[in-house]
């Protein structure tokens, strides 16, 4: 799906702009990063995003970003040295967190090796994409 194909969809109301409850509803669900988001990209303040703010602030929106690659394209472009293992310097050329880096880095490594190949990147990035299933799983009981 391409920028313009994603305005056409998420403009509910049919305006040609996206309203903070369109952004909010279709593209950041944060209740508390998404409207800050959709302020800054609101360059004109006139409440709405055209068509140019709507893609500039597509562009930060984490789960889009990380869609316009597969994760073998994200995993090479991170593998500088193509030992077919990332650590945390290289997961942050394809991590969006910023300043949580760390913590996702240590979601992300499962066996705590400090470093993962491209199943545990797989494993994040369709996360991103997709959602991550937040259920707790309940203990083994000892029988």
């Amino acid at each position: 799906m391409t920028e313009t194909e994603l305005f056409e969809n998420v403009d509910a109301y049919e305006s040609s702009t996206i309203s903070c409850v369109e952004f909010s509803e279709f593209v950041y669900h944060s209740p508390k990063h998404g409207p800050n988001s959709f302020r800054m990209a609101d360059r004109d303040r006139d409440g709405v995003l055209n068509s140019d703010e709507f893609v500039e602030a597509l562009s930060k929106v984490s789960w889009w970003k990380l869609s316009r690659k597969t994760r073998d394209e994200w995993f090479i472009q991170a593998d500088r040295n193509s030992d077919r293992k990332l650590d945390m310097k290289k997961f942050a050329i394809i991590c969006i967190s910023g300043n949580y880096i760390e913590n996702v880095f240590k979601r992300t490594d499962r066996d705590r090796s400090g470093q993962f190949g491209l199943r545990e990147t797989a494993a994040y990035i369709r996360g991103v994409t997709h959602g991550v299933d937040r259920k707790k799983s309940k203990p083994e009981r000892d029988e």
